[in-house]
């Protein structure tokens, strides 16, 4: 977590966690998957997207070979965390909304990666970022959670992307 601004009378600090949920149906794929997430240039080389520096994180999906045919069972979610991309990559001076959505619609990037190296292209696949406001009582040890802010518009339009175009609270 990174402090992104103070309350004039420093009795709370705000603090802002970005992350990408990503969302998809695992019976897309027939093999073990990665979705990988960029902050900047996307190597052209598949060989080299685990290891580039604009890496940020991945979300890996296991395909075993025995399914269970159950739907409820074939949707995968998961999270990654970018505040600390974030800090690396954009030479942002805070992690205020009004500074990170114009760089992450700008830098976010994302791809599908087959566990054989080999790209996969994922028409149920949904990359959206949350930002949630992290209040910093007066000596408190812990943050309290906000209520989570949905950022659609930073991947709506492309190809994995928010199906949604509005923002919302969630």
């Amino acid at each position: 977590m990174h402090q992104s601004s103070q309350n004039p009378s420093n009795t709370n600090k705000v603090i802002w966690e970005w992350t990408a949920r990503i969302h998809s149906r695992k019976s897309e794929c027939d093999s073990t998957y990665n979705v990988i997430l960029f902050l900047g240039a996307v190597p052209k080389n598949p060989e080299e997207w685990l290891t580039s520096p604009n890496l940020v994180g991945k979300h890996s999906v296991l395909i075993s070979s025995y399914r269970t045919g159950g739907r409820g069972l074939d949707v995968t979610e998961g999270f990654v965390h970018l505040d600390n991309g974030i800090v690396k990559h954009s030479g942002l001076n805070s992690l205020e909304p009004n500074e990170v959505v114009p760089y992450l619609t700008r830098e976010l990037d994302w791809r599908v990666q087959k566990i054989d190296g080999s790209i996969a292209h994922l028409d149920t696949l949904e990359v959206v970022v949350f930002a949630t406001p992290m209040t910093l009582p007066p000596g408190g040890m812990f943050p309290v959670p906000g209520r989570p802010h949905r950022y659609n518009s930073i991947t709506y339009g492309r190809p994995g992307g928010s199906k949604e175009a509005d923002d919302a609270l969630e």
